[in-house]
Parts: structure tokens; sequence; C-alpha cells
């Protein structure tokens, strides 16, 4: 007998003892649990009891959103700050809407601790300035009013800055033609030329002290603004 016809002879004894075996299982069976499993005095397997998992065991809540409101504070990197939109005022100082908040305004300024946040009601005076009881018109003291005269401000002191950089330079190419006149002009253009000189000198002068004045209302719109926003945080 070859390997093939060993393999198939196993095979059909292997088929043979399943065939004979299969019934008795099926007789086992349909009468009942298999012996292993018989429970003395016919007695009913026990029901696998449930429990109810502890607290610790259940899903976490989700964690509630702050509710934002009038007065509330935050520091430059607080994950809770709120987000808003549109930005009045620059990154020091300034204000914007909060996004999903209507009637609600985030307002910032800066000391020498950093930036500081604060929520503020947008119909507060504090927000649109006091009332005067006289005329029933808001004065120009409210956070708004302080941030549009700041602008304003840091807008004029660019321009003082401009034209006094402007006259210096001007000054400088003018005195560099006294140095030609005697060349081309002689005393005349001399004279000319350093008249054109004191005047631009005198022009930058100026712009010097203006620029002085208006940093000077600026410091003072920014120590409003921070006196106002002290007043905003209890």
């Amino acid at each position: 007998m070859n390997g093939k016809s060993k393999l198939q002879a196993g095979f059909m004894l292997v088929g043979s003892v399943g065939l004979a075996v299969f019934p008795l299982i099926l007789l086992d069976y349909s009468f009942g649990a298999p012996a292993s499993l018989a429970q003395p005095f016919s007695t009913v397997v026990p029901v696998q009891p449930t429990f109810t998992p502890a607290i610790g065991a259940l899903q976490p809540l989700p964690t509630p959103i702050p509710t934002v409101g009038p007065g509330q504070y935050f520091e430059d990197d607080d994950p809770n700050q709120p987000e808003v939109g549109q930005k009045h005022g620059d990154d020091k100082f300034g204000w914007g809407m909060i996004v999903g908040e209507p009637g609600l305004v985030l307002v910032w300024i800066t000391d020498r601790e950093g930036t500081h946040y604060a929520v503020v009601d947008e119909t507060s005076d504090l927000f649109l300035g006091s009332l005067d009881p006289v005329t029933n018109t808001r004065r120009e003291d409210g956070i708004d009013d302080y941030i549009a005269q700041r602008d304003e401000l840091q807008s004029q002191v660019l321009v003082t800055h401009a034209e006094g950089i402007g006259a210096g330079l001007a000054v400088g190419v003018l005195a560099w033609g006294i140095g030609l006149c005697p060349v081309t002009g002689g005393g005349g253009c001399a004279a000319g030329v350093v008249g054109g000189v004191a005047v631009l000198v005198v022009g930058a002068v100026r712009s010097f002290v203006v620029a002085q004045v208006q940093k000077a209302d600026l410091r003072e719109v920014n120590s409003n603004l921070i006196a106002a926003f002290d007043e905003a945080v209890p």
C-alpha cells in the first residue's frame, strides 16, 4: 500500500469512529445536560447574578462650561479667557465683544506685570461713560471713550514724529548745501540756506515739544483705562 492509500484509510477510520460516537452524544444531550453538569436532587443551575456597577465605574460627567459674567477677571495665559470678535484698540489696551455672549465686552489693559482682562457689561456706565444728570448725556469717561482717545493720540504722535524726522533730514541736506554755496552762488546762497535751516530747526523743535505733550496725554489716558479696569474687577 502506497502513502496515498494509507492516508485515505486513516481518514476513513476517523470518519467511522465519528459516525459511531456522534449518535451517543446526541442521545446524551437529548435526555438532559451531560453527566458532568448533573445536579443532585434535580436542583436548578443557579442564575448568575448581575450587579449594578459602582459609582466610580460609571462614565464621567462632562465638565460644565464656566458662565461668563461681568466682573470676571482673566490673565493673559488663562485658557478660559473668552474669545472676542472685532478688536478695538491694540494688544496693550483695548476691548472686543465676547463671541456668543451678547451684551458682554472683554476689556484688557497692560501694566508692568503684564496684560489683564475683565468682562464688562456693554450698557454699563463703566463702558459707555457716566451720565450727566443735567444734560442727560454721556460724559467721555468710559472705556470706549478712552480707547478712542488713545487711538487718536497714538495717530497724532506718529504724525508728529514723522514731521520731526522730515525736518531733521531737511536740516541735514541744507547744511550740506552750505558747503556748496561758495562754489556756486557765493554769500547770497549761504544766507538763503542758513535761513532755510533755521526754519527747519524751529519746526523740528516744535515737533519734539508737541510729541512730548501728546505722549503725556497718552500716559494720562492709559492711567484712566487702568483705573476703569480696576473698578470693573470687584
